[in-house]
C-alpha cells in the first residue's frame, strides 16, 4: 500500500541527505589533509537511510582538482547498481558497472 509523504517529511529528508553530504565532502578533505587518501586510493560513500540510493564522490579528478578541494556539490547521487541519479559530475569509477 503506498503511504503519502509530508512536505515535512520530505523537507527534512532533504536536509539529512545534505548534511550526509556535507559529511563525506569533509571526510574526503579530512582524509586527504592527513595524508591517508594516497595510502587508500579509495572514496567514502554513504547510504541515504531508508533508500535504495548512495552519495558517492563525483569525478573531480577529470576537472584537475584534488580531494582536499572537495565539496558538498561534487557529492552525486547513484542507486545500488551504480547507475548515476544525480549531481553535477558523473560519479567515480568505483562502482558496480551499470
Amino acid at each position: 500500500m503506498h503511504t503519502p509523504i509530508s512536505i515535512e517529511a520530505s523537507a527534512a529528508n532533504e536536509t539529512e541527505v545534505m548534511a550526509l553530504r556535507r559529511r563525506l565532502a569533509k571526510v574526503h578533505r579530512i582524509l586527504t589533509a592527513g595524508g591517508i587518501w594516497p595510502l587508500t586510493k579509495g572514496h567514502v560513500s554513504a547510504r541515504i537511510p531508508g533508500t535504495d540510493r548512495v552519495l558517492i564522490l563525483g569525478h573531480i579528478h577529470s576537472e584537475g582538482r584534488s580531494l582536499i578541494d572537495t565539496d558538498v556539490d561534487d557529492i552525486v547521487t547513484v542507486d545500488l547498481e551504480g547507475k548515476w541519479l544525480e549531481g553535477r559530475i558523473e560519479p567515480v569509477d568505483e562502482r558496480p558497472p551499470s
